[in-house]
C-alpha cells in the first residue's frame, strides 16, 4: 500500500500536511491541489475511482499574495521514503504517471 498525503514547502519550510491515508499499489487515483485564493489556502482532493470517493481537505496560509514569485521553476514529484529501520537495510521504488498538469 501507499501514503497519500501533500504539504507545501516556502522558504525551505514545510507546512498545511494532510494525510489522506492509504491507496493500493495499481490503484489508479488522481490527486489535485487547487489554490482558492479568495480563502487564502489551497485544496487538496483525492479521488478514488475504483470507490466512487472523493476526499478533500485544506491547507490554509500566511505568506502573503502580494509575494512576488521568487523561484523560476514549479515542480510536482512523488516520493518514497522508507522506513528507518536498524540492522536492516531497507529500499523502495515508486512510478508515477503524471498525465495532465493544468494551471490557469
Amino acid at each position: 500500500m501507499v501514503q497519500v498525503g501533500d504539504f507545501l514547502r516556502y522558504q525551505n519550510q514545510f507546512f498545511g500536511n494532510v494525510d489522506f491515508g492509504l491507496v493500493n499499489i495499481g490503484e489508479k487515483v488522481t490527486v489535485e491541489l487547487m489554490w482558492d485564493q479568495p480563502n487564502h489556502r489551497f485544496v487538496v482532493r483525492l479521488v478514488r475511482p475504483s470507490q466512487g470517493t472523493v476526499a478533500q481537505q485544506f491547507m490554509p496560509y500566511t505568506v502573503p499574495d502580494t509575494t512576488p514569485a521568487v523561484g523560476p521553476f514549479r515542480n510536482i514529484s512523488a516520493n518514497v521514503y522508507p522506513a528507518n529501520c536498524l540492522g536492516t537495510r531497507t529500499s523502495a521504488d515508486i512510478d508515477v504517471a503524471i498525465t495532465k498538469v493544468m494551471t490557469n
